[in-house]
């Protein structure tokens, strides 16, 4: 508020910021008497001089709500593996910011095999969620994508905290949201084991022994389980390396654990991918991957996936098929 009167005195009573019953003026430039205040509850201004009053005005303060955010749909995974997070946030004026938290749901693990020790200590995981670049954010409908397939607690419970801020610092929270973390998906049973076999590694180094045992046993006769050699070759450096840091005690098997995982990471999807050069192998992979996934019991929306991934794959085969008869001539073959 500012009052112009040259040197004359005004008397200012607010009764809206909460410090007191009134509020003295003070010279913001010669002729010029000002006041500031922040508006924290329902009250009234009033301006005075010589016990005259000159001007009242009378304010209601509308509360600035916390910010509401909430998972919009169950945690899925795109054909990738990668994790798909949809949510809800709003807020009266606007959110400005957004996270979410993933942690280790121990209580509902399966506790058998490699999962049967305890695990190490691993921070959980957090990102920022995305928000509009431009326009409103009183209501925000988004989805975060992140690949976390690689992370030791893929395929395994969590637990979902959403946390949303407005520009006054107030934090809205949904916190407790049960979910799996989504991966991806390996059929092949070979790549299944490897993948299985490196997150008993990452869960502990005490499962070092027991993972180094499986993978000799899973190596021993390649020609037989193998379906390529590259990804055995990758798999038996990575069970020499282990068994090597084995012989050196925990120290050296964590020094090497994040090599040995990315090893067994590239032999697995080497044995999934197949040879997909040419479109046949891809349809011959694809109904492999359907016929093991209905043989799992696989969810409807995996099955669908892999349907349209086979329909895919059909189509690239028939294309290919007529391009080659018309290369022959063959008219009416193609």
């Amino acid at each position: 508020l500012r009052a112009y009167g040259g040197t004359q005195d005004f008397e200012l009573a607010e009764t809206v910021s909460g410090d007191g019953p009134g509020t003295g003026l003070a010279e913001a430039a010669p002729g010029i008497q000002a006041a500031d205040m922040d508006l924290a509850r329902n009250g009234s201004v009033i301006l005075r001089r010589d016990e005259t009053e000159l001007a009242a005005w009378s304010f209601t303060v509308e509360p600035d709500r916390a910010p509401e955010i909430t998972a919009a749909g169950p945690l899925e995974a795109n054909a990738e593996g990668a994790m798909l997070l949809p949510f809800e946030a709003n807020d009266d004026y606007g959110v400005t910011g957004a996270r979410v938290v993933l942690d280790l749901d121990l209580a509902t693990v399966d506790r058998r095999y490699g999962l049967e020790a305890e695990p190490e200590a691993r921070p959980a995981i957090e990102a920022e969620l995305p928000l509009p670049m431009s326009g409103a954010t009183t209501r925000v409908t988004e989805t975060l994508v992140e690949d976390h397939s690689k992370h030791p607690w893929a395929g395994l419970p969590v637990r979902i905290r959403l946390e949303a801020e407005d520009a006054a610092g107030q934090i809205g929270t949904e916190a407790g949201v049960a979910a799996v973390l989504p991966g991806r998906s390996f059929y092949d049973p070979v790549a299944k084991a490897l993948v299985e076999q490196r997150r008993d590694l990452l869960w502990t180094t005490e499962n070092g022994r027991r993972v180094l045992q499986v993978l000799r046993a899973v190596t021993h006769r390649a020609d037989a389980t193998f379906g390529s050699p590259r990804a055995y070759l990758v798999t038996r450096t990575a069970v020499r390396r282990l068994a090597q840091a084995e012989a050196e005690g925990d120290a050296s098997v964590l020094e090497v654990r994040d090599e040995i995982a990315e090893a067994l990471w590239q032999a697995a999807t080497i044995l999934e991918d197949g040879s997909l050069g040419n479109a046949a192998d891809r349809l011959a992979r694809a109904k492999e991957r359907l016929q093991e996934a209905l043989r799992n019991n696989a969810s409807d929306e995996e099955i669908a996936r892999l349907m349209d991934e086979l329909r895919e794959a059909t189509r690239d085969y028939m294309e290919q098929m007529a391009r080659e008869a018309l290369e022959r001539g063959e008219m009416q073959s193609a």
